[in-house]
């Protein structure tokens, strides 16, 4: 696990983990895990290591400036992350994503996944009429745990992502409704 910087500000505690919102003075342990996540789960994510690699420090400093990024810490390490970001425009904007929900293995079947996509369903909900993530069509605990979040499959992309070796995997789009 990647180790949290002893100034981390954390919004919420819970027995045996901490919660708390990276802001962009957080960038490179943002980059740090999202970098981790993909390299240890290469079949869970759309995205690459390589991918993360090329954004710039100052890139992640800015999504964080605009997402609530949460990151769930067990004895100062991150041990899971999640965000929700509203999108950009005037046609859009009544719709947000959740993102780059990640557990770390050992803390995975607990209560740390809940109250990440708690607390993000809370901001969102304040912001957008609905909110749609991804996940790769394969992943069933996932998927059995968006669905018991209330999300719904509305579409799935075959073939949406490659891997090195070839492989394609389908992709499934799902969407929790705050408001008709």
């Amino acid at each position: 696990m990647i180790p949290a910087p002893d100034d981390l500000s954390f919004m919420h505690k819970s027995a045996g983990w901490a919660l708390a919102r990276l802001g962009p003075s957080e960038a490179a342990l943002f980059k740090a895990v999202r970098r981790r996540m993909f390299a240890q789960e290469p079949h869970a994510f759309r995205f690459a290591p390589e991918d993360e690699d090329a954004l710039s420090v100052a890139a992640s400093a800015q999504r964080l400036s605009q997402a609530c990024v949460l990151v769930a810490c067990v004895r100062r390490c991150v041990a899971g992350i999640g965000g929700f970001e509203r999108l950009q425009g005037h046609k859009i904007d009544h719709k947000g994503l959740i993102f780059g929900m990640y557990v770390e293995p050992d803390h995975r079947g607990g209560d740390i996944a809940d109250a990440i996509m708690s607390t993000l369903l809370e901001q969102a909900a304040q912001q957008v009429e609905s909110v749609d993530l991804t996940v790769v069509g394969g992943n069933a605990r996932a998927i059995r745990f968006y669905e018991r979040w209330g999300f719904r499959v509305f579409a799935m992309e075959p073939d949406s992502i490659r891997l090195a070796t070839g492989e394609y995997l389908d992709e499934c789009w799902m969407r929790l409704r705050f408001r008709a």
